[in-house]
């Protein structure tokens, strides 16, 4: 079975050619005073003309009872027809989701199939006709129009905030009433109020950007975050990164993760940091429990915020983890037994909490954690007041952060990994950036290893397995030990004294625990100067060495 096509994201002449279906004849309908429609703010659509009676077909201005068999209630003219009249077209993105594409002036503007909004345009574009719309009728047309975009087979990438450019780069859409879409290839910035054919949708929570001032000045957001110079450097590396790369099959983000006590403005960045990549009316939120709930919150949205965190469980680290590099869940699709729903679990998170709160070293690989320092006291200013300087700001930060994207991608071809980590796209984009700040080859690679290996080392000294090996491994003095798993267990509850007292709840209590939570721990530890072998022979063995690296 073939898969459908997947276009490029842009609008095609080839997408869903609509015939004219035919149903009631409008020209042969008695006259109606279909009364004033609605009129629209400016950049907005008017909203759905719906009977309150499903069983009612309204004309013009009155409500006029009729049988529920009765054509005019049944049958209304082609919806797939109206909306070729008004110069729309359907199209469907690679998850089934149906969107009408209002070309018109400016940009083009998508709205989502049965969303109130759409509902709203086929309304008073009926009513223009003479007719006002039952919900069941409403519901109806949209059955009609996902079989019309079903039958066309055509697949289109539909994006959210951040789109790949046609040729190179990459579109930002601002989300803004007049649909404007940042293009930034490398070495230019253009700000499109029409011309793009980027097809994004504008979900109903998703905030609108500042439009970029004609310079900019990045430097600017250091006054708002309580960052030192090489933790402020990094972060812009991460706001760029993030910016420039949307969500699509071979995407990787880097989590950022702000970690302080009171008083160092972790909200604060968390916000500053929404506002400038994907702000919206969500905000920062509490971190799910599930790895669905979190499918769900990234799914129209570049990026989540998490905030005040202090643990977070193996599974969801896990999550967290499919997350940074895509991935997907599954579900029961609803009212059926067999039926899958697919979520896609992808996109840019960032984390935020008092304590270094990743405990898990597979998580921990795909961090970039920073940490925030003390305000002095005579600095402090209230959040609104900071708020209030940030907006007037912002239109300089972003332009200074877009020149800054548009610098990075000519230099992105030839640069050059000297410390290559696990989030080696990230690693890449440093080193393009190292060239287009004019710094020294492997500064920021060397500075990012540097806060990773501490990252590293945090959640090792979490992890009461780790840290037992690490405490071990210094008893060896550069030296090696090999013994199977149940002496390794009996040293390690030997060194912790652990036979004496309760082990913590995540101690392995028998052998094959032992092997089953060290396996993953090898390449943290490793980081640390710890290497952990395991061999299989006569007997299952296990050998650690201290190779005088890392913290051991």
């Amino acid at each position: 079975m073939k898969s459908p096509p997947v276009s490029d994201g842009l609008i095609d002449p080839k997408t869903i050619k609509v015939p004219i279906a035919t149903a009631v004849d409008i020209g042969s309908a008695p006259p109606a005073s279909p009364g004033p429609v609605p009129a629209a703010a400016p950049g907005k659509f008017p909203p759905a003309p719906v009977a309150s009676d499903d069983s009612t077909q309204l004309t013009g201005t009155h409500a006029d009872p009729a049988p529920q068999n009765d054509a005019a209630v049944n049958k209304v003219p082609s919806a797939a027809g109206v909306l070729e009249t008004m110069d729309a077209h359907l199209v469907m993105d690679p998850y089934k989701n149906v969107y009408g594409v209002w070309r018109g002036h400016g940009n083009p503007k998508l709205l989502k199939l049965c969303s109130p909004e759409f509902n709203g345009v086929i309304g008073a574009a009926f009513m223009r006709r003479g007719l006002r719309l039952n919900r069941r009728q409403l519901a109806d047309i949209n059955d009609e129009l996902r079989s019309v975009a079903e039958a066309s087979g055509l697949r289109t990438d539909v994006w959210r905030r951040v789109a790949p450019r046609p040729g190179g780069g990459i579109v930002i859409a601002a989300y803004d009433d007049t649909n404007t879409h940042i293009h930034i290839s490398p070495g230019k910035v253009d700000v499109l109020a029409e011309g793009s054919d980027v097809l994004f949708y504008r979900p109903p929570t998703a905030d609108a950007i500042v439009l970029p001032a004609a310079a900019g000045d990045y430097k600017r957001l250091r006054q708002y975050l309580n960052l030192d110079a090489v933790s402020f450097t990094l972060y812009i590396a991460w706001l760029t990164y993030t910016l420039a790369h949307p969500k699509m099959k071979g995407s990787n983000y880097v989590i950022l993760g702000f970690i302080g006590g009171e008083g160092t403005g972790k909200s604060l960045a968390a916000k500053v940091t929404m506002m400038l990549v994907d702000p919206s009316e969500v905000g920062v939120e509490r971190l799910p429990a599930k790895a669905k709930d979190l499918a769900i919150g990234l799914q129209n949205r570049h990026l989540v915020a998490f905030d005040n965190l202090r643990c977070i469980s193996p599974a969801l680290s896990d999550a967290l983890c499919t997350a940074a590099t895509g991935g997907a869940v599954t579900d029961r699709k609803l009212y059926t037994d067999d039926d899958q729903h697919v979520i896609p679990l992808h996109g840019a998170i960032l984390l935020n909490g008092i304590y270094a709160f990743i405990e898990q070293p597979d998580l921990a690989q795909r961090c970039l954690p920073l940490r925030l320092e003390p305000l002095p006291e005579g600095n402090r200013k209230s959040e609104d007041e900071l708020r209030r300087e940030l907006e007037a700001d912002m239109p300089t930060i972003l332009r200074g952060l877009f020149d800054l994207i548009a610098k990075i991608l000519v230099h992105l071809p030839d640069a050059k990994v000297t410390n290559p980590q696990r989030m080696i796209e990230f690693v890449r984009w440093l080193a393009a950036m190292e060239l287009a700040i004019g710094a020294p080859v492997g500064t920021l690679q060397n500075e990012y290893a540097k806060v990773l290996n501490d990252g590293q080392l945090d959640a090792l000294l979490d992890n009461s397995l780790g840290s037992a090996v690490i405490e071990f491994a210094v008893t060896l003095d550069q030296g090696a030990w090999s013994g199977t798993p149940a002496e390794l267990l009996a040293k390690l509850n030997q060194l912790k004294a652990y036979g004496l007292q309760r082990p913590p709840r995540d101690w392995p209590d028998n052998e094959i625990a032992l092997s089953k939570r060290l396996a993953p721990l090898q390449t943290a530890l490793m980081t640390q100067g710890v290497q952990v072998q395991f061999k299989r022979g006569k007997h299952r063995t296990i050998n650690i060495s201290n190779t005088g690296g890392g913290h051991v």
